[in-house]
């Protein structure tokens, strides 16, 4: 998990899951997000996610693909599904820690 200005021009952060980085192949397909051709298996990854269609982005040198916790709902996740790939330098921050609600508090997987 980052915190990044994933927005064009944003004044605000959001924190989103890292799911591609440099010269990897995200592939969303009929209820399916891959990265590199493996399925990637996310209990907040919906079914709903790309129900029409399929999109592929290459990243490049420098492109990091993020994604939300809302997925199933494209316009309640501002992700890079809609802005594209973001450079490294608006990555702010790497998330170590969830605090609120009180009940999920816990220490993120930093790898």
């Amino acid at each position: 998990m980052v915190i990044a200005r994933i927005e064009p021009e944003a004044t605000h952060t959001v924190i989103k899951r890292v799911v591609g980085t440099p010269g990897d192949i995200v592939c969303f397909e009929p209820g399916i997000v891959k990265v590199n051709d493996v399925q990637i298996v996310e209990p907040t990854y919906h079914a709903e996610i790309s129900k029409d269609k399929i999109s592929t982005w290459n990243l490049r040198e420098d492109e990091w693909f993020l994604l939300g916790d809302n997925m199933a709902m494209m316009d309640m996740s501002i992700d890079s599904r809609l802005y594209g790939p973001i450079s490294r330098k608006s990555i702010k921050a790497k998330a170590i820690l969830v605090c609120w609600p009180l009940s999920r508090w816990r220490i993120l997987d930093t790898e």
